[in-house]
């Protein structure tokens, strides 16, 4: 049931604090009569939205019902609901006339996920959409991850602490750097891309495909992979002839380990670069091998993948894949 906004503490305190900070700029407010599709599950209060021309100008949309917006009814000292609401902010484009409804479901999608689902938000969650983070559109943005807010600080309610968290949208290798890397880490390399406000551009590509990534990376704690899913290896080579034969150095041996267990296992690609060569590896139903160009694609099972994974050490050898004619060397 719907609150009455003028006589519910929690909301007053958190629409207090947005007004201090941001004035007058409330553009629109969403809520089950206006913005939310209709007929779902709408598990939040409303949606506030807010325009902002900090770094670039953007909508500010803000969730009510995360936190305790009436009386108290969390059990935790303190804490007011789960003691957070959601933000995201949105880049505003030269066409957007107004505030787009589309990341009010996405709210309303993580509201599901926290209230139904017991899935935990806090800052570093992050987590695949299975879609682009704006239905219907060839967005490269198909993840999220949470941090704080840049702008928004916690604050005291009568209901207790309410602290401000950002959805920010990424890409699904930028999720894989995620899985693989510190935040601080990510965070750097998408401030360096985007602004200290982490502000969502639909249009843009992963952050890892710019130099100044790959040297960031080059200087991680991952020496031998410029990108996650990449290694280089100069004198790498493959040649053809009644089958296909590989050759790499043993140096490679624990690099390739690595990420055959924990990319290639997960459904994601993984490319070795020689100086005039790629060799790629996928997963596949069925195992199989086809040439494009200067690239080597061998497709495996998980099974086969985990075992051939499993198999190596860094010693000389030469390993064979059952079912396809495709031999791969270690000297």
């Amino acid at each position: 049931m719907p609150i009455k906004r003028d006589e519910a503490p929690g909301f007053a305190a958190i629409s207090s604090a947005l007004q201090k900070k941001y004035g007058n700029q409330q553009v629109a407010y969403f809520d089950a009569n206006n913005g939310f599709t209709k007929g779902s599950d709408n598990l939040l209060e409303g949606v506030g939205v807010y325009s902002s021309t900090s770094e670039h100008p953007h909508w500010l949309y803000v969730s009510y019902g995360f936190s305790d917006l009436n009386e108290k009814e969390s059990e935790v000292p303190g804490l007011s609901g789960y003691g957070f609401e959601l933000t995201l902010r949105l880049r505003v484009d030269e066409d957007s006339k107004s505030a787009a409804t589309w990341p009010c479901d996405l709210l309303n999608d993580l509201a599901r996920a926290v209230f139904q689902m017991d899935t935990v938000i806090k800052p570093g969650t992050a987590l695949p959409l299975g879609k682009p983070i704006a239905p219907g559109s060839a967005t490269a943005i198909h993840a999220f991850v949470i941090v704080e807010d840049p702008e928004l600080r916690s604050i005291k309610t009568p209901n207790g602490t309410v602290a401000f968290l950002q959805v920010v949208g990424i890409t699904l290798d930028e999720l894989e750097l995620l899985k693989r890397s510190q935040q601080d880490l990510f965070l750097r390399i998408a401030r360096e891309g985007s602004g200290q406000l982490l502000i969502l551009d639909l249009n843009r590509q992963s952050f890892l495909e710019t130099p100044n990534t790959k040297t960031l990376l080059q200087q991680s704690d991952s020496p031998d992979c410029y990108s996650p899913g990449a290694i280089t290896c100069p004198s790498a080579e493959w040649y053809f002839m009644t089958r296909a034969s590989v050759s790499l150095p043993v140096s490679v041996v624990e690099p390739l380990r690595k990420q055959l267990m924990e990319r290639v296992l997960n459904g994601f690609e993984l490319t070795l670069h020689g100086s005039d060569c790629k060799i790629v590896f996928r997963t596949a139903s069925i195992a199989s091998f086809s040439i494009e160009d200067t690239a080597l694609i061998i497709e495996l099972p998980s099974d086969t993948t985990k075992s051939f994974a499993q198999k190596l050490q860094v010693v000389a050898a030469i390993h064979n894949f059952e079912g396809i004619p495709v031999s791969i060397e270690f000297a």
